[in-house]
C-alpha cells in the first residue's frame, strides 16, 4: 500500500500540490492509462489547431480515452472518468474530450456528471468560468472529499484551489477564501501558500474592481464552434459511442472502490503528468484566449 504522500511525489506539482495530508494513506482506485501522444502528428494551421481537420492520431487518441472510460469506470461513474483520463491529454484531444463530457452530460441531474461537467467547463479557461461554477455549485454538497481521493487527476487539494481561482475570477472572495480554507485542509501544515492567500483576498475584497470581461473575439467564437462541431461530429459518426447515459437519474451513494494502482502505473501517470507540464508553453500559444 503505496501513503498519498508517496505518490504525489512522483509529479513535478506545484509547491501547493506537492503533499495532500501526510498522514493520509488512501490510494487513489482510478488513474488514468498511458496514453502516446505527439505532437507531430496533430493538423495545425498559422493561426493555432486547425479543428476542421483531425489526423488518424488525433481521432484514435479520442476513441482510446473513452474505450478506456467504458471499461474501465462503472456507469455511474463515466462522467467523471473522461475528466479523470483527459486531465493529461494535450493538443487538439484534449479540447474535444473535455467538450464530448459537456455535450453528453451537461443536461443530467446527477451529481457526479454535474461535478464532471463543471471540471470540463474550467478546462476550457477563463471565458467560461461562470458555467464551470454553476455546475460545480449545484453538485458540490454531493461530491465529498472522500470521493476526490479515488481520482488522482482530481484530488481534494487539486478541486479545492482550482475552484477558489475560479471564484476569485468572478470577485467572489468569500467563496475563494472558503475553498482555500477547505484545500489548506489537505496541504503540508508547514506551508504558507494558503495564509498568504487567505489575506490577499480579504485584501482584495476591499477593493472595488471592474467586473471581469468575458467578450470574447471572433477568432475565439470560432475556435469554441469548430471545438463544438468536432466533438459532435465524433459522437454522430460513432467514433464515440453514442449510446452513453445521459438521462438525469436519482443520485445513490456510491459503492466503495478498490485500490487498483500498481508501481508501473504510478510511474507512467507520473511520466504524462510530468510531459504535460513540460509542454505547457507550447499548449498556451493555442489557447486563443
Amino acid at each position: 500500500m503505496f501513503s498519498l504522500d508517496s505518490i504525489l511525489k512522483l509529479f513535478k506539482l506545484e509547491s501547493t500540490y506537492q503533499q495532500e495530508n501526510q498522514l493520509d494513506t488512501h490510494v487513489p482506485a482510478y488513474a488514468p492509462n498511458f496514453y502516446h501522444q505527439d505532437s507531430s502528428l496533430s493538423i495545425t494551421s498559422k493561426n493555432g489547431y486547425d479543428l476542421t481537420r483531425f489526423s488518424s492520431h488525433e481521432a484514435n487518441t479520442i476513441k482510446y480515452v473513452w474505450d478506456t472510460v467504458l471499461k474501465k469506470y462503472p456507469t455511474e461513474y463515466q462522467s467523471i472518468g473522461l475528466a479523470n483520463e483527459s486531465y493529461c491529454i494535450l493538443y487538439k484531444p484534449r479540447y474535444i474530450l473535455f467538450e464530448i463530457l459537456i455535450i453528453l452530460f451537461s443536461q443530467s441531474e446527477n451529481p457526479i456528471d454535474m461535478f464532471a461537467v463543471s471540471l470540463a467547463y474550467a478546462s476550457k479557461g477563463y471565458y467560461f468560468t461562470q458555467q464551470a461554477l454553476d455546475y460545480f455549485e449545484k453538485s458540490e454538497k454531493y461530491i465529498t472529499s472522500d470521493f476526490l481521493k479515488d481520482f488522482i487527476s482530481y484530488l481534494p487539494l487539486h478541486v479545492y484551489t482550482m475552484f477558489s481561482t475560479l471564484y476569485e475570477q468572478e470577485h467572489l472572495y468569500e467563496r475563494a477564501i472558503y475553498f482555500t480554507k477547505l484545500a489548506k485542509r489537505f496541504g503540508e501544515p508547514s506551508n504558507p501558500f494558503f495564509d498568504d492567500r487567505i489575506l490577499s483576498l480579504k485584501e482584495h475584497a476591499l477593493h472595488d474592481f471592474p467586473k471581469p470581461n468575458r467578450r470574447m473575439s471572433n477568432r475565439q467564437k470560432q475556435f469554441e464552434e469548430n471545438v463544438t462541431k468536432a466533438a459532435t461530429y465524433f459522437i454522430m459518426n460513432k467514433n464515440l459511442p453514442t449510446e452513453m447515459n445521459t438521462t438525469a437519474h436519482t443520485f445513490k451513494p456510491r459503492p466503495k472502490a478498490k485500490p487498483s494502482l500498481s508501481p508501473t502505473q504510478l510511474n507512467e501517470y507520473a511520466i504524462m503528468c510530468n510531459a504535460a507540464l513540460d509542454h505547457e508553453e507550447e499548449m498556451r500559444q493555442y489557447d486563443n484566449e
